[in-house]
């Protein structure tokens, strides 16, 4: 039988290698002119939600001013790229014609391209990669994403999940891809992560080894990387979109995962570029500004956050497309809030509740909600804020969204605290706290901290409320949050209570 085995090993992967050299020579001149690559057909768009939370008077920053950018999830070919134009394929496709009859005869292992031979590899009884299922492993990873995530965000990195997991599934003759799969499919992502870098370090040493397949390794070693480590992750975006600077997902993924790592000018950066790369496609567009508008939003530049939500708005219209209305008005509702337009701010939210309510969106009817609530308080309107605040907060329950239920519970407390109602109050932020704890939130600790304060110092409890500020501030200087940072030094210095 051995026989048989060095048959299969080596003839039949000479005959493959041969077939792919008759291949490249007959598509490399049609590449430049195509309009489009595979994989537009397998577009598909999710809509992420960035959730904030705001500063109002005191410490109403519990306040959760719910926004969201549009996400984008590709299902990746290797080497493919959207809507280039003929022209900037020339520097890809002049690589391929070179380096396509170099492949027939460079040195690989009886594993197949791209591997080097690993005594170490063996396959002593592992699962049959082909009858992984997709869906289930990448619901079962998602247990290791940040709790600090809402569900659409955590549904958009399930779709990432599921594009890296096919990709491995098909590479059947890569070992160490072979290998990573089979560790994802025991929960063991740190091994998996190891295969995935080695695999990638041996493919780099092969000369014909296409740039654009190497974007695409990059791509799924930081779609498992953050599972772990959202900050890590970074680097393997960084350098996919150094290997294939066309690659429109590797931008996208570069920018998602920069806002998240709080790196907003990287994120925008990586934005604009897809912008540039989306060229026509309105789908895409829509995303672009979309994204682009929540990143100028959290860095304060308002007008134009307030011009990308209108342009995404607008395409969104023309495509009918009703979830990312939705976002759009209740983003737009967002900037007139902030610039103190309540009336516009409330008009935009409703129609955005309406859409969500239309589509039965359970997520997006609690935000809009909450936000509402907020805008009632604003404007003295307290009856109305309290019932916003208790709908969004029974969504938020049934859906076990805890960044939700902690903003709500933040709300209602500074409700209760203005009716006088302490202990309600107080029950309230202590439940914010807990929740805030457990998710790791900073600044909603910081925040929940501060009202305890407000709270302890109606109560007459002047020291108690000033351990709770000093906690408040220690958080806040953590994470430089400036305003915050004076406004908590100015409480504890107006009651008396500076350090020594």
């Amino acid at each position: 039988m051995r026989w048989l085995n060095w048959i299969k090993n080596h003839v039949w992967h000479w005959l493959k290698k041969i077939a792919k050299f008759f291949k490249s020579i007959i598509t490399i001149p049609l590449s430049l002119f195509s309009k489009r690559s595979s994989r537009g057909s397998d577009l598909e768009d999710d809509d992420d939600e960035y959730e904030d939370e705001y500063e109002d008077d005191e410490y109403e920053d519990n306040a959760q001013i719910a926004d969201s950018t549009d996400d984008l999830t590709i299902n990746n070919e290797p080497g493919s790229t959207r809507k280039l134009s003929w022209y900037k394929r020339i520097p890809v496709t002049v690589k391929n014609i070179i380096t396509a009859p170099l492949s027939l005869f460079s040195k690989r292992s009886s594993k197949g391209p791209g591997v080097e031979e690993d005594d170490n590899i063996r396959d002593f009884g592992a699962p049959d990669i082909t009858l992984i299922n997709l869906e289930k492993l990448a619901a079962e990873l998602a247990c290791h994403l940040p709790d600090q995530q809402s569900s659409k965000e955590k549904e958009a990195e399930i779709q990432e999940l599921k594009n890296t997991i096919g990709r491995l599934r098909q590479d059947t003759a890569n070992e160490s891809k072979k290998a990573a799969l089979q560790e994802l499919s025991k929960n063991e992502v740190t091994k998996a992560t190891d295969l995935l870098k080695k695999s990638a370090q041996n493919q780099a040493k092969q000369l014909e080894y296409p740039s654009t397949d190497a974007a695409l390794d990059c791509i799924d070693i930081g779609n498992i990387i953050f599972l772990q480590s959202p900050h890590k992750a970074l680097a393997a975006f960084r350098k996919a979109v150094k290997l294939d600077p066309l690659n429109i997902d590797a931008w996208h993924r570069l920018s998602r995962i920069s806002y998240w790592s709080g790196n907003l000018n990287e994120s925008r950066k990586a934005y604009e570029k897809f912008l540039k790369l989306a060229g026509e496609d309105k789908s895409l567009q829509a995303i672009g500004y979309g994204n682009l508008g929540t990143i100028y939003k959290n860095s304060g530049q308002l007008d134009k956050a307030e011009e990308s939500y209108l342009k995404s708005l607008e395409i969104n219209e023309t495509l009918d497309r009703q979830e990312d209305m939705a976002f759009a008005n209740g983003n737009l509702g967002i900037i007139y809030y902030t610039l103190g337009e309540y009336d516009k701010a409330e008009e935009f939210y409703l129609k955005s509740l309406e859409i969500n309510e239309s589509l039965d969106r359970q997520e997006g009817m609690a935000m809009q909600y909450c936000n509402l609530g907020i805008l009632y308080k604003k404007r003295g309107e307290l009856d109305k804020a309290e019932e916003s605040h208790l709908k969004s907060l029974k969504i938020n329950k049934s859906l076990e969204q805890k960044r939700g239920m902690a903003a709500d519970y933040g709300n209602l407390g500074n409700i209760y605290k203005i009716h006088g109602e302490l202990d309600k109050a107080e029950e309230s932020h202590l439940k914010s706290l807990e929740i805030n704890k457990s998710l790791e939130q900073k600044k909603g600790m910081a925040s929940d901290y501060g009202n305890l304060g407000n709270v302890y110092k109606l109560h007459g409890e002047l020291d108690k409320a000033c351990d709770y500020w000093k906690k408040s501030l220690e958080l806040f200087s953590s994470i430089k949050a400036k305003e915050q940072i004076s406004q908590t030094k100015k409480l504890i210095a107006d009651n008396g209570k500076t350090d020594s």
